[in-house]
């Protein structure tokens, strides 16, 4: 999938509730909660989307990161909700200065292109 600005859903407001799961994130959110997890930063997130055997549910960018982020945006998935937003926002969801712009929320499912066969 290449990611266009028809793709992307812009939020202006803090308190969407679409952003739920990004909604004051502390450090038990990066490795996991209620089968999800939260990937920040562009390295990891270009591994997560090309190497990842795990579900990616959405994304949460800074606005500035997207030109930055387009190959990377190329990887993921046909129907993955690609949230932008001004950086003030991004910060307020998440609880803290998101110096890096990225955010993604996966999922401990396994993608079916990953299923162990039987």
């Amino acid at each position: 999938m290449t990611t266009t600005p028809g793709d992307l859903i812009r939020i202006s407001d803090p308190d969407d509730p679409r952003l739920s799961a990004y909604r004051n994130i502390r450090e038990r959110d990066l490795t996991g909660r209620d089968g999800q997890f939260i990937v920040e930063g562009k390295v990891t997130l270009q591994i997560f989307l090309t190497e990842s055997r795990f579900v990616t549910e959405s994304l949460l960018l800074a606005e500035n990161r997207l030109l930055p982020l387009a190959d990377t945006l190329a990887h993921v998935p046909p129907g993955t909700p690609v949230y932008v937003a001004p950086a003030a926002v991004l910060n307020a969801v998440a609880g803290f200065d998101v110096h890096r712009g990225v955010l993604a929320l996966g999922r401990k499912t396994l993608r079916p292109d990953h299923a162990p066969r039987p």
